[in-house]
């Protein structure tokens, strides 16, 4: 588990929490390593909208960096810019 801060627009900021996710296959009681799928990364970013509000956003990236978009709006691709912009400074 990571983490970093992101700016964006009109002063805001985002504070970014990420790690790698497995989704499991089935079930099991001994949860051996075959029973899980490909390993994706999860954002969790928290935005502060201002006195006291924040904001949480979840955003999936795939095991070859593609953006899981599950919707699309000016806010998430700011983010995502973002998050790039930084991941790529590493």
């Amino acid at each position: 588990m990571g983490y970093f801060t992101i700016k964006l627009p009109n002063n805001k900021k985002g504070d970014v929490r990420y790690g790698p996710i497995k989704k499991m296959k089935r079930l099991s009681h001994r949860f051996r390593r075959k029973n899980f799928e490909a390993e994706q990364m999860a954002y969790i970013v928290t935005v502060n909208e201002g006195y006291g509000d924040d904001r949480m956003y979840y955003l999936l990236k795939s095991k070859e960096g593609q953006w899981i978009d599950e919707m699309l709006n000016e806010l998430f691709r700011e983010i995502k810019t973002a998050i790039d912009k930084v991941e790529n400074c590493f």
